[in-house]
């Protein structure tokens, strides 16, 4: 079973064109500990939707620690290439695209049964 998370980062929370957005979906394997598969994708950050393939396949077979949730981040960065725009400048959107793959991630894998080492 996949666990799911999206996170609309906006200066409100009702009627509001997201600065940045991220969806991620976890599958855990059956100890719990370990990622099957994970889809990341972003919205706003481009024209498009934008997926992230190498972040993705990079994260298969790691366990569920801190250190998966930052290489997660880093990983993201090198395929996300966010645009300038009057809502947010392309440094934050860089920096919304590492901060919300950790959360998503994060909550998606324990929405999926799992939890996270200390």
């Amino acid at each position: 079973d996949f666990g799911g998370r999206y996170i609309k980062y906006g200066k409100r929370n009702a009627m509001e064109i997201a600065t940045l957005g991220c969806a991620a979906l976890v599958r855990l394997e059956q100890d719990r500990k370990t990622v099957a598969a994970l889809r990341l994708a972003y919205g706003v950050a481009a024209p498009n939707p934008v997926r992230c393939p190498q972040t993705e396949a990079a994260a298969v077979g790691r366990p569920l620690t801190e250190a998966l949730l930052d290489a997660v981040a880093a990983c993201a960065l090198s395929e996300v290439h966010p645009r300038d725009s009057w809502r947010a400048s392309k440094e934050f959107r860089l920096q919304l695209v590492e901060e919300l793959a950790r959360r998503a991630v994060r909550e998606a894998a324990i929405q999926a049964g799992g939890t996270f080492d200390a």
